[in-house]
């Protein structure tokens, strides 16, 4: 794609624009390609370098940088930031590792599951470990509580100790009402396992943070801030695109010639910048005007295309044939929600009114 980009558009564009990118953009070959390109992308969890980045945020607690939210959207993610300089193929780039306050559902999901399925796990040796005797405590002590307390864990705590056992060796059959039975001790280790919270909230706090990698100048993007916003932009075209990727379009394309396939998309896009233009000129009147579009019993701030079209879907519009005049007439009967949309976008009642035959 960044060299389809090179061959379509001329250098002095690619070298001014600011690409955005998601995170299999970040490969040794592809940052050579934008050496000299501005990029704003998402930095794959894959590389060490992204987890020793956000240990270095959390170790700097004072260097976060409160930013709120990016929405006005009701329970918005929070944000804060924190802006680094590191190399990376022996070229120096700009770091923001960017925290959350929202959690995605999957992602706490797996933390749970991840916490479970260790406990049940070390429960499952513990008790295994428990089973065994030894005859002096020191035994006990360097073969089991040494070595077992030291095992690794991600979300729990493993505390020991030795503890003395006594065993009745009673002889088969009648116990003997003179004859005491013999005692003997043993020892074994008993252990003790507790979920880590401070473990499992950093764990959740990595989870809810991401990196972002770019080599914007400072003259062009001075702040961290400035470099999450662009790349938080992303989501007004992925929105745009969700249209297209939707299965009543892309399930079955029933052309077999490349040319008339091309020929589609191309329709396709002028469809979808049409939509997008829709969408945009609602959206600054309701803020020109300070008006939401009330629908649903909600008021809209920000209505998204799909939601603008679907009130077209309620004007009717009936063609007749003037009893007199014998001329086909016809009427629009167009809910006070659209004649309100159609103003909006410069239109009337005559795109209904006055459409001609195509063909």
């Amino acid at each position: 794609m960044a060299l389809q980009m090179k061959d379509l558009l001329p250098s002095e564009t690619l070298q001014s624009m600011i690409t955005i990118a998601d995170s299999a953009m970040v490969t040794e070959e592809n940052l050579k390609i934008f050496s000299d390109r501005p990029f704003i992308s998402r930095f794959p969890e894959n590389f060490g370098l992204c987890k020793k980045l956000k240990e270095t945020a959390f170790e700097n607690e004072a260097d976060w940088a409160q930013v709120g939210t990016l929405s006005d959207k009701k329970n918005s993610a929070i944000y804060r930031i924190q802006g680094m300089n590191t190399e990376l193929y022996d070229r120096t780039y700009r770091f923001a590792v960017v925290h959350s306050s929202a959690l995605d559902q999957r992602k706490q999901k797996k933390i749970n599951r991840d916490v479970s399925n260790e406990g049940s796990k070390i429960e499952k040796s513990i008790k295994t470990w428990s089973g065994i005797e030894y005859h002096c405590h020191e035994d006990a002590a360097a073969a089991q509580l040494e070595q077992h307390v030291a095992t690794r864990l991600k979300y729990h705590r493993l505390t020991g100790e030795v503890k003395r056992m006594e065993k009745v060796k009673r002889r088969p059959g009648r116990p003997s009402k003179t004859v005491t039975a013999p005692v003997d001790m043993y020892y074994t280790c008993q252990f003790t396992v507790t979920e880590d919270e401070a473990q499992i909230k950093k764990a959740r706090e990595m989870e809810s943070t991401f990196v972002l990698i770019s080599n914007v100048s400072h003259e062009r993007e001075a702040s961290c801030l400035g470099l999450l916003r662009r790349y938080k932009e992303q989501m007004d075209v992925e929105n745009l695109f969700r249209a297209l990727k939707h299965p009543y379009f892309v399930h079955g394309v029933f052309l077999k010639n490349d040319a008339r396939v091309l020929g589609l998309c191309y329709v396709l896009v002028i469809g979808l910048l049409i939509y997008a233009l829709l969408q945009r000129r609602v959206r600054v009147k309701v803020t020109e005007e300070k008006t939401p579009l009330r629908l649903y019993g909600k008021d809209f701030y920000s209505p998204t295309g799909k939601t603008i079209l679907e009130q077209f879907d309620q004007v009717l519009v009936i063609e007749y044939e003037h009893p007199i005049t014998m001329k086909k007439q016809k009427i629009a009967k167009i809910p006070e929600k659209t004649k309100q949309l159609l103003r909006w976008l410069g239109l009337d009642e005559t795109i209904f009114l006055e459409r001609k035959a195509s063909g």
